[in-house]
């Protein structure tokens, strides 16, 4: 799973849930824990399982409308023929909240600054940012299950504590 697809999953499962009926959504979410042992969040992430049991569902043109409708109620693409450019435009208005509430704390741009295109440690982050561990920790945290932070992994110090 990539930053982007964990970023706009849980945006995309809220409107899924609303634009579903109550039943509908109950049966997906079984068919997908049947299947592949996933919930609906999870199966976004792994988008082509929810893929596969919306077309068993719905078959494969209701299945791709309402894939479609679900996403642009979240994000739209806009290409420019100019320079060949994609802008993605956040359409869901928590997911927009989030990205400005993130880039808003002093704290939380530079940990996201500090940590941009390169796999970094938590710790070396908040030595950069100068930033406390207590609350870096807690926002670093805060960035990581919004989906604006990726942890990709940990490593185990010669205490034996993982980071």
């Amino acid at each position: 799973m990539n930053g982007f697809d964990s970023l706009i999953a849980k945006s995309l499962a809220l409107t899924i849930s609303e634009n579903l009926g109550e039943m509908e959504l109950k049966r997906i979410e079984q068919r997908l824990f049947e299947r592949y042992g996933l919930n609906l969040t999870e199966a976004i992430e792994d988008f082509p399982k929810l893929d596969e049991v919306l077309k068993e569902y719905f078959g494969n043109n209701a299945a791709q409308r309402l894939e479609k409708q679900f996403l642009q109620a979240v994000i739209s693409l806009q290409g420019q023929k100019i320079q060949d450019l994609e802008w993605i435009s956040i359409e869901n208005r928590h997911l927009a909240t989030e990205i400005l509430s993130a880039f808003g704390d002093e704290d939380k741009k530079n940990i996201l600054n500090a940590a941009l295109g390169q796999g970094i440690v938590i710790s070396d982050i908040l030595d950069i940012c100068k930033i406390p561990q207590t609350s870096g920790y807690r926002k670093v945290n805060s960035l990581i299950d919004n989906g604006l932070l990726i942890s990709d992994g940990t490593i185990t110090l010669h205490d034996g504590k993982s980071c």
